[in-house]
């Protein structure tokens, strides 16, 4: 392993990233194969209007669900939280956080 200028051992030369496009993806495709609507979600999870759905699944918008309605659409569709975000990894920069 290599060390930075202070002796100190990097752990970590990847860190995990949400994939919006592709969680965008992944959520399209959990909904339709669910059967259910956009106004479905939208009843299921008290919205107010469907429009954060269509948020949700646009290429042009960044906003994803918030952690609360995850948990939600991970009961709705009988699955983990896990199986509707896609991960990627990102290689460090060395020796900087990836914030």
């Amino acid at each position: 392993m290599m060390k930075n200028a202070m002796g100190l051992v990097n752990p970590l030369d990847h860190y995990v990233v949400i994939d919006v496009d592709g969680t965008k993806d992944n959520l399209k495709m959990l909904i339709l194969s669910s059967g259910y609507t956009v106004r479905d979600i939208q009843y299921n999870l008290g919205l107010g209007s469907p429009q954060a759905v269509y948020h949700w699944l646009s290429h042009n918008r960044t906003s994803l669900p918030s952690l609360d309605n995850l948990f939600q659409l991970a009961e709705l569709f009988s699955c983990s939280i896990e199986d509707i975000i896609v991960t990627s990894q990102v290689k460090r920069g060395r020796w900087h956080a990836p914030y």
